[in-house]
């Protein structure tokens, strides 16, 4: 029996769905940091926005994905990165009243705008950062 070579398709790193998430946005949301670890030895880009302008960190919170926030961080994404609605992942996380995942982004490099410093005093963590 003879094998036929075919080519093999090259992955797309900007291969989108309806919202022109990519396969980052796509793995961020599914919590699938394989995928994830996958994608970036491939050489995909990490900080690609889809149509609102998220990222695959905005996905992944929005998912409350932990697992694929941290290794996201880890990584290095954009975590200061706005969307359409000059929305970052940080003030999602104060929006939300979510005090671990503030402190997360703030341990990451998150830089709190002015606007959110009365939210975050609310809080009570107006001295983390």
């Amino acid at each position: 029996m003879a094998f036929r070579r075919t080519a093999v398709p090259r992955l797309n790193p900007v291969f989108s769905n309806n919202r022109n998430e990519t396969l980052i946005h796509t793995a961020a949301r599914g919590n699938d940091v394989a995928t994830l670890q996958l994608l970036v030895q491939y050489g995909f880009p990490m900080n690609e926005r889809d149509n609102e302008g998220r990222t695959a960190l905005h996905a992944a919170y929005e998912e409350h994905h932990m697992e694929a926030i941290l290794w996201l961080l880890e990584y290095g994404v954009d975590v200061n990165a706005v969307d359409k609605q000059r929305r970052s992942t940080l003030s999602m996380a104060v929006n939300n009243k979510c005090p671990i995942a503030v402190k997360l982004f703030l341990s990451h490099g998150a830089n709190p705008l002015s606007e959110q410093v009365e939210q975050l005093r609310r809080l009570g963590m107006s001295n983390e950062f």
